[in-house]
């Protein structure tokens, strides 16, 4: 990264397959990619939790495993997924390593819901966005125009 004064942004979108279902029944090896597939996916029938949970797993690459999931299928990784939790759990109940944590349980009735999460303590701090970035053809995705709303998060 350059030490220019520039702020980017990141927007991660996939509407491949993408569906908005109060829930859906598993189709085994039709959805979603492997490593971020929640474990009821392929069982059972499921809902948007499964969302949270790759959130989770995204999270969990970025900030604790630093991109080295020690999986590829948690179904077929139980224990060393039951150690990472268990770490994560551990941790202050303001980290995002509690957040994931949370985002992560494996019963998806036990899953933060995405509105907890957004709303967790770990963002305290951070500005509400007005708006989503925008970006203009040949801006190389470098968006400096978003305006923070109503100040930082208030944690309570």
């Amino acid at each position: 990264m350059s030490s220019s004064s520039e702020q980017v942004y990141t927007i991660i979108l996939d509407y491949g397959n993408a569906v908005h279902a109060a829930t859906c029944d598993p189709k085994p090896g039709f959805v979603d990619t492997i490593p971020f597939l929640a474990p009821e996916m392929e069982a059972t029938s499921y809902g948007p939790s499964v969302d949270v949970w790759a959130c989770g797993i995204f999270g969990l690459s970025l900030f604790v495993t630093k991109g080295h999931l020690r999986w590829h299928h948690v179904i077929h990784a139980r224990g060393e997924y039951d150690v990472i939790l268990a770490g994560l759990q551990e941790q202050s109940p303001i980290s995002i390593e509690n957040l994931l944590g949370q985002m992560l349980a494996w019963d998806p009735t036990e899953r933060a819901s995405a509105k907890s999460a957004l709303g967790h303590c770990c963002f305290s701090g951070l500005p509400h966005i007005d708006q989503a970035p925008t970006c203009q053809p040949g801006d190389n995705g470098v968006d400096i125009s978003i305006v923070a709303k109503n100040g930082p998060i208030a944690c309570g």
